[in-house]
Formats: C-alpha cells, structure tokens, sequence
C-alpha cells in the first residue's frame, strides 16, 4: 500500500494495546488496529475518548508470517501486544523482518528477550531496522532510576530491585508470566551474565479463560 498508516498496534483489543492506540492519538500518529478479530477490535476503539479524531483503521489479520507480513508491508514499525511473546512473538519478528518494519513489544518475559536477540538480532541489525522487545512498564521504573544514580560519578555498582503491590494483570499477561516460569531466571552481577538459575521464588496464578486479541 502507498498510504499505509506508519505504526501497527497488533493485538490493539488488550488493554495495552488500547492504552497504545490511545496514545498515538493525542500525538497524532496514524496507526492501524490490528488483530484476530475484526468486530472485537473496533468495539475497543470505539470506547476511546476522542478516537473520532484519529487518522486509523482497524485490520483483522491471521496469526501467521505471510497473513502479517501482508499486512505490515508499508508500515514502519510494528508494535506488538499480543502474548505470551515466546509462544506468539516468532511470527511477528519474522513478519517484520519480511515487511522491513521495525519491531517493538511489552513483554517482560526474560526468555523471549534473550531468544529475540539470538535468532534475529543480526538479522534486524543488517537491515537498519529496530529489534525492541522489553518496552514494558516492569522495567522503566528502574531503568530511569539506574539512570539518575549512574549520573553520580565514582559509581561501578548498581543494585535494583522493583516491587509491586499485589499481581494487577489481565489475562493475556497472565499467560504471560506462567510462560517464564519453566525457563528459570536470568540474573546479572557487574555486567556479566550468570545464565540460568533456579527460580529464588515460586507463585500461584489465577486460572483463565482462552480471550481473542
């Protein structure tokens, strides 16, 4: 297409996606709401304040490299919502990959981060396009904080540690944070990875019903 919308919010129907779209609407950024189900999707937006002054459309497109390389071809970036990212992400990198589109996600799982960077960090790179999972609120807070103390010179060593009161997650990231559980947990000390050690803690998850992004 030559008037494709620059940014794809793929899995727009979640809450992050809406809050995302809700976004690219105050700063005036077209975009299209993509996702399984067309229906679903535009009842999301619908409920957007002010989403009548957008510049978008919703797309219903199937979860495979060819359904969504079709779709992300003429966009610019991609910004991926649906998870759990190590179970649905490949196709979505490899659709970007395929479509030269820059790709982002919220994914907080470990696994899938370092898994990205492995099978297509290279592959991203070589063609000037962005590889960007990990864009999620788990990991802001500290990374501002770490930020501002390591404007502080003579500082060599930074220990973080980030708590939430409570689990406040929908169901998808639910999914999400049962995912990480088998793979372990990846730790680092004075910048040298550790690799994978047993998890230092065990929790108990809310079952689920199956939902459609």
């Amino acid at each position: 297409m030559t008037d494709k919308k620059p940014v794809i919010v793929y899995g727009a129907s979640g809450y992050t996606g809406r809050l995302v779209c809700e976004y690219l609407r105050e700063l005036h950024v077209p975009f299209i709401a993509a996702g399984r189900d067309r229906a679903r999707t535009q009842a999301v937006m619908d409920k957007i304040p002010g989403i009548e002054t957008a510049e978008y459309e919703v797309a219903e497109v199937e979860h495979s490299v060819k359904g969504l390389a079709k779709l992300f071809d003429g966009a610019k970036v991609v910004s991926n919502m649906v998870g759990p990212f190590s179970k649905y992400g490949p196709e979505v990198a490899e659709a970007c990959l395929a479509a030269g589109c820059h790709y982002t996600d919220t994914t907080g799982e470990q696994d899938w981060v370092l898994d990205a960077k492995t099978r297509w960090g290279q592959k991203f790179a070589a063609k000037g396009l962005l590889l960007s999972p990990g864009v999620a609120q788990m990991y802001t807070t500290g990374e501002i904080a770490a930020n501002i103390c390591l404007e502080t010179p003579g500082i060599d060593t930074l220990d973080i540690l980030v708590l939430w009161k409570g689990f406040p997650l929908t169901r998808p990231p639910r999914r999400s944070s049962r995912s990480c559980r088998p793979s372990g947990i990846i730790w680092s000390r004075t910048n040298s990875s550790n690799g994978r050690k047993t998890p230092i803690s065990t929790s108990t998850f809310p079952a689920s019903t199956p939902t459609r992004w």
